[in-house]
């Protein structure tokens, strides 16, 4: 399994264990073929598989450091903070919250996106992504300790056509054929559409390219796991 990826001129290296592998691509193009849950581009010359992450150090200038289980150090820029300022925008009430969150992720990327994401489906904020503002105090907002507790709870408030469809697809494995779930769902057209992408919308599932494959695969191992 890849660990992490680097820009290196006109390719990429591929960091896979003790090993190094040279691809003729852009980053860009090896960014669009990993599992969008499981890889996150923490610089512009840099993608980390997030199971591979060991924990943020607070680096200079308002950077991080991102310390991979193998001892690897890589630069994790600003937008770390900059993506829940982005998502939730700049209200003073969001302030604690956010650093709340940073914190209780103990720098797990994975972590930190269920958090936002069970906040929002929660219902705790007003307004819209980017200008959000804390319906009540601090104290009302609790915050789960283990990113599995989070998952368990945001499956939970799925509405139940669309839990059945996650549930069987994490018995099938991590990627499922939309054909198969035509046959085992026991829905009918529209219902297993419709299921399907509230899935997709939650970021549960997401779909596999080539898209006329019609495959689905779920966005993080933790989330079928937990599924």
């Amino acid at each position: 399994d890849v660990d992490w990826v680097e820009a290196a001129g006109n390719y990429v290296r591929l960091h896979v264990g003790k090993n190094e592998h040279l691809l003729r691509a852009t980053m860009a193009g090896v960014e669009a073929q990993l599992p969008p849950g499981q890889f996150v581009r923490i610089h512009r010359s840099t993608i980390v598989n997030v199971e591979r992450i060991r924990a943020l150090e607070p680096g200079f200038h308002g950077d991080y450091v991102v310390l991979l289980r193998d001892g690897t150090r890589l630069t994790l820029s600003r937008s770390y903070r900059q993506k829940l300022q982005d998502h939730f925008g700049n209200d003073p009430s969001l302030a604690l919250l956010s650093r709340n969150i940073i914190e209780r992720a103990q720098g797990n990327p994975f972590f930190l996106e269920e958090l936002v994401n069970a906040l929002v489906e929660r219902g705790d904020f007003e307004g819209e992504k980017g200008a959000y503002r804390l319906k009540g105090g601090i104290d009302t907002i609790p915050l789960p300790s283990t990113v599995q507790a989070v998952v368990a709870a945001r499956i939970d408030r799925l509405e139940e056509n669309a839990k059945k469809v996650l549930e069987i697809a994490s018995v099938v494995g991590r990627e499922i054929s939309t054909s198969i779930l035509d046959v085992v769902a026991g829905l009918a057209p529209a219902e297993l559409s419709e299921a399907v992408q509230h899935l997709r919308q939650s970021e549960l599932l997401y779909d596999v390219p080539p898209f006329e494959q019609r495959l689905l695969a779920f966005r993080h191992p933790l989330i079928q796991e937990v599924a």
